[in-house]
């Protein structure tokens, strides 16, 4: 006897982040590779500084600006971004910044003049917050409930790894096409990427909501939003703080090394580097911990505390060359926990893809906003008290962030 088929019965359910038994690698590791290209957006443009500035005449503060415009755009517009990502959908936007991002680079590789090459830097920017807003969230979307955690850990490794790469490469890829090849292969990374990104969210079934068109206003609008939502906005000033000292004491640190231990140049970067990979390596291992059963505020409160006492001890006590790279190792282990905590913890902050978009916005804002203020507050105290002037400023910091992740325990019980 036949029986009637129900209509949907054989309909392709198309995996969400609510109902994923398994994790995607193959989007993630792609959706993290677009990550290195964001990055490099910062990356490539320490190593050919000298080079651009030569031939476009650019002095070397205006070089430096070329860096820093990137930096701008995001403490501007990260919010309206996360905004505009939640109604033209993840997986379009990321598209659009990487085929998009793609054409800018290839303009300002044949940049005829600096104003040329500035404005293309400017519209990097726009590229660059694109990717930092969506990568993460549709890396979450791809994950499996229990690896979310780990997966989104991972992805607050990207900014060390790309500039790891692009270090790396920058040289070799130089001696075949100077400063203009090193733009042109970042052009032909992100155009390459961007064609494996669309293969692997087509294959995954990812398909992006549809909503309503943004309009100037509610892209405005969204600030406010932010700013009134609770858990977002204090998630994102407690990644301030970290962002406050983080770019501080990568540039002060080499300082220290050089001048209180009497490290020549060489080795102190090669201290640094060392430094850097301790982060990279705790910011995977806070996504086992939460993942683990850590609470977030305890995490978060050991890793300022870790911060705040080893910074007292190194920069006020003139300890031994044994005992201060135990103390910097220290602090770069809770520089590391720092953001690792932060992203593993926006799928409990922020349970929607809209949501998780406009978090991610605020978080890139905040980051901006926190690179852009910590490095000149601590060069400022130490002009006026030298070493203790950094402590003071590590303390403070610190203490602002263990209060702004106090709150934010307490707006999530609220809220439950």
């Amino acid at each position: 006897m036949l029986t009637r088929k129900a209509p949907n019965e054989h309909k392709t359910v198309t995996p969400t982040s609510e109902n994923r038994e398994k994790t995607d690698w193959l989007a993630i590791t792609v959706l993290f590779l677009a990550g290195l290209t964001a990055a490099m957006h910062f990356a490539k443009v320490a190593p050919v500084m000298g080079e651009v500035g030569s031939d476009l005449g650019l002095t070397l503060v205006a070089a430096g600006f070329a860096v820093s415009l990137l930096g701008i755009v995001g403490v501007v517009f990260a919010i309206a971004m996360g905004a505009l990502v939640a109604s033209i959908g993840l997986g379009r936007g990321i598209l659009i910044a990487l085929f998009g991002g793609a054409l800018v680079a290839a303009a300002g590789a044949v940049a005829p003049d600096s104003t040329t090459f500035l404005a293309s830097r400017f519209l990097e920017g726009f590229s660059h917050l694109l990717i930092v807003v969506c990568a993460p969230a549709l890396m979450a979307m791809h994950a499996a409930p229990r690896d979310r955690p780990v997966v989104l850990s991972l992805w607050g490794c990207f900014f060390g790894v790309g500039f790891a790469v692009t270090s790396a490469a920058a040289p070799l890829i130089m001696t075949w096409g100077g400063w203009r090849g090193l733009m042109l292969a970042h052009a032909l990374l992100l155009a390459l990427i961007g064609l494996a990104l669309r293969m692997a969210l087509k294959r995954s079934g990812h398909a992006d909501e549809r909503r309503p068109r943004p309009t100037l206003a509610s892209l405005i609008s969204a600030h406010g939003d932010v700013y009134r939502s609770g858990p977002p906005l204090l998630l994102a000033l407690t990644f301030c703080c970290y962002t406050v000292l983080f770019l501080a004491a990568l540039t002060f640190l080499g300082k220290y090394l050089a001048d209180a231990l009497g490290w020549s140049a060489a080795a102190a970067g090669s201290g640094m580097a060392v430094a850097s990979l301790i982060s990279m390596v705790f910011t995977l291992m806070a996504g086992f911990l939460i993942r683990y059963g850590l609470p977030v505020f305890l995490g978060f409160t050991g890793a300022f505390l870790s911060l705040a006492v080893s910074a007292a001890i190194l920069f006020t006590l003139g300890p031994s060359e044994g005992v201060a790279m135990f103390l910097i190792a220290v602090m770069m282990a809770a520089f590391g926990l720092l953001p690792g905590f932060t992203f593993a913890s926006v799928p409990a902050i922020a349970p929607t893809p809209a949501l998780a978009a406009l978090t991610y916005g605020a978080i890139a804002q905040f980051g901006n906003v926190g690179t852009f203020v910590g490095t000149p507050i601590f060069a400022a105290l130490y002009g006026r008290m030298g070493w203790t002037g950094g402590a003071l400023f590590c303390f403070f910091v610190c203490l602002a962030g263990i209060a702004c992740a106090a709150l934010l325990r307490s707006a999530m019980k609220a809220r439950t």
